[in-house]
């Protein structure tokens, strides 16, 4: 068994010694525990920048009970969730752990926009 846990934070979050205008947004970073095997497929979250709120729950919960998990944090520029930044996980799907749950849909993107547009729609109040 391997937990995995996608979420976002907003780009303004990300601490670095860089400016943050030179980081192409959205990007992902990684925190796993120490049980997991498998390498994630992005960079590891660097010091002093830190998980929130449940996902960092749900990590730390498997640290403690020795279950291998991977905690993907989406760095995004937006306030809320949009086509491109769902797509910012799609490396994710190529990992050991969820390679057998992907299928491959020839219209997964625009199924995905669909979704993603309909969101939008039905949480502006101004419609």
């Amino acid at each position: 068994m391997q937990v995995t846990i996608l979420t976002c934070r907003h780009v303004t979050d990300y601490k670095t010694s860089e400016s943050t205008s030179s980081l192409h947004s959205p990007f992902l970073r990684a925190l796993k525990t120490q049980d997991s095997k498998e390498p994630p497929c992005c960079p590891l979250l660097e010091q002093p920048n830190i998980a929130h709120g449940l996902p960092a729950a749900v990590l730390s919960y498997c640290q403690v009970w020795r279950i291998p998990a991977v905690l993907y944090l989406c760095y995004t520029d937006v306030m809320k969730l949009d086509l491109i930044t769902v797509e910012a996980f799609k490396p994710v799907l190529s990992s050991r752990s969820l390679k057998g749950l992907v299928k491959n849909i020839p219209q997964s993107t625009e199924k995905l926009r669909k979704l993603v547009t309909t969101n939008e729609v039905q949480s502006n109040i101004y419609t």
